[in-house]
């Protein structure tokens, strides 16, 4: 299904309505359900969404995912994918599993809130598998959301679930398309300071080279964690004052960081 031709959301999310190939689930929290919202509107949802869930009370959040994490936190964030991924798989893999790739997105969001009052920003993740019975594979974003308005940045995150889930299944043949389609339409409405990429999907992907793509696209900071565990950050300018060190050998500028990603 990848083409040249740049896709619209709605074209991206029909296009993964029709593929018979790609089944998953979606739990999204604090930033309305704007993913799962593109697929159900576009026609053919019953050929993606097996289910779609959003569970904005504290104590049915914690029934589901357990207690103890802060609620908008790459710890919640990673419960969240754990628990809907096995349930998914537990339900669906007997009839559905030797001819589907499943896939489980989730996001915790605290985008702006009625007072305007909070910083807002969010975690992303989509575990997918890239063949029918294949081993599971991760992606977690940290995202902050530059729109001023909460109706704008629910949009942005609905475009940015789209293509990250298109780009998995169809944009994973090279890093340029992949980040690409990651940044289409998105250009100063987020910026993404933390990327984590986990299995056998991003084997090869030298960490480098993902630092020069995410920094030639609109994805300001940066912090990237590749298969190998190495973790290296980078950042454009920017209004934000941030002091800067050069690490050796890598030759690859770090930002210290005003704030620590552990305070989110």
């Amino acid at each position: 299904m990848a083409s040249a031709e740049k896709l619209s959301t709605h074209q991206k999310a029909l296009g993964i309505n029709l593929d018979p190939t790609s089944y998953g689930s979606f739990a999204e929290i604090g930033a309305g359900q704007e993913v799962v919202r593109w697929f159900l509107v576009v026609g053919g949802a019953s050929g993606t969404v097996a289910k779609s869930i959003s569970a904005y009370d504290k104590e049915v959040s914690d029934d589901l995912y357990g207690s103890g994490a802060r609620y908008v936190s790459k710890e919640r964030l990673e419960a969240m994918v754990d628990s809907e991924w096995t349930q998914l798989v537990h339900q669906l893999n007997k009839s559905r599993g030797s001819e589907t790739r499943f896939f489980s997105f989730v996001d915790t969001i605290s985008a702006r809130n009625y007072a305007g009052t909070n910083e807002p920003h969010g975690w992303v993740g989509l575990r997918f598998q890239l063949h029918p019975g294949g081993q599971p594979n991760d992606i977690v974003l940290h995202i902050n959301m530059s729109d001023l308005s909460n109706p704008l940045q629910q949009e942005a995150i609905g475009i940015l679930g789209v293509n990250l889930i298109y780009a998995v299944f169809y944009q994973l043949q090279t890093k340029e398309s992949f980040f690409e389609n990651l940044a289409q339409e998105l250009e100063k409405r987020l910026e993404i300071d933390y990327v984590e990429l986990r299995g056998t999907a991003f084997e090869g992907w030298d960490q480098r080279a993902i630092l020069a793509h995410l920094w030639a696209r609109v994805l300001l900071k940066l912090s990237v964690s590749c298969p190998a565990g190495r973790l290296s950050r980078l950042s454009r300018y920017s209004t934000r004052k941030q002091s800067y060190s050069r690490r050796d050998p890598s030759n690859t500028w770090i930002p210290r960081m005003q704030q620590s990603m552990n305070e989110y």
